[in-house]
């Protein structure tokens, strides 16, 4: 069925940070997958179209928690890194 098609394709939304590692692994397969894992690659925005495209997978992706970290930040890029930044601050911190 499409349903069952479009659901197993899309990376799992992590509840809290516990679940990023597999968030993260799934992410980037799912961004390769559309082409959009370069913005990790290079220093400035290549294709700002691309780039979009691959911040809003992310936004749309990740769990309420993780998305209020982020609703201001303007290029993928960006928004891994912030992710990845708060991920270890809540590994410290538990």
């Amino acid at each position: 069925s499409v349903a069952i098609t479009i659901g197993s394709t899309l990376p799992p939304s992590p509840q809290v940070f516990s679940d990023y590692e597999s968030w993260k692994i799934f992410m980037e397969t799912y961004l390769n997958s559309k082409n959009l894992w370069g913005f990790l690659k290079v220093p400035s925005i290549l294709d700002p179209e691309q780039d979009e495209k691959a911040l809003d997978a992310i936004k749309f992706y990740c769990g309420p928690h993780m998305r209020n970290i982020i609703p201001y930040v303007d290029c993928a890029k960006s928004a891994w890194v912030e992710l990845e930044a708060e991920r270890k601050e809540f590994q410290e911190a538990y």
